[in-house]
């Protein structure tokens, strides 16, 4: 499917909040009935698992999000969930992650670390999760999907997300959330959703 409006460039340039406002209310116009839907009910299928995951473990929903969040770096989402659940079983050999990361969730479980705001998209994730039945802060998960819908870039070339994109994209994430009356994580999840099925991947 050909999205003529969308950058195709090795190099990212400069957006202002409006014009990434813009790509980002381009594919959220794209998005199937069934890809509202199901961006709309992502964060709270994401919290029944982690609601889930908690009874059977003895641990907290605020817990288990924060495990799924830690490991979700470069994972699909089937993934993402069978490495918590391994990881809580003491099966880490299987886990693709650093040793930083394990000892982090190894933390969380004793109830010793909680992920910093300042790690801004792992922070959003987890907090989504956690949020999912009332979003209270409704955030934002800035990921390297979130922000390539943004800049409008549908290569596979890595992005760099800095301090500064991730708070610019998030603002735009808010405004299309407010001009179509849906709540900002909605946006990123409907958005991510469509993004994935326009770029094959």
């Amino acid at each position: 499917m050909k999205v003529p409006y969308l950058i195709n460039k090795n190099k990212m340039k400069k957006l202002t909040v409006k014009q990434q406002a813009n790509r980002i209310q381009k594919i959220l116009n794209l998005a199937t009935k069934t890809e509202i839907e199901n961006g709309k009910n992502w964060y709270l299928d994401a919290y029944n698992f982690a609601l889930e995951v908690s009874t059977d473990y003895s641990l907290t929903v605020t817990q288990v999000s924060q495990l799924i969040s830690l490991l979700s770096p470069q994972k699909k989402w089937e993934q993402n969930k069978s490495d918590v659940v391994n990881f809580l079983n003491n099966d880490t050999g299987s886990i693709f992650s650093t040793k930083k990361t394990l000892s982090e969730c190894v933390a969380v479980v004793d109830q010793d670390f909680t992920i910093p705001q300042n790690r801004m998209k792992t922070f959003a994730f987890a907090k989504c999760i956690e949020e999912a039945k009332d979003n209270t802060t409704d955030p934002v998960v800035i990921d390297r999907h979130a922000i390539k819908i943004a800049y409008g870039q549908m290569n596979a070339k890595p992005i760099i997300i800095t301090d500064l994109r991730y708070k610019e994209s998030e603002l735009a994430y808010r405004m299309v959330a407010k001009e179509n009356k849906l709540r900002a994580h909605e946006v990123q999840a409907i958005t991510w959703v469509a993004y994935k099925r326009i770029v094959n991947r």
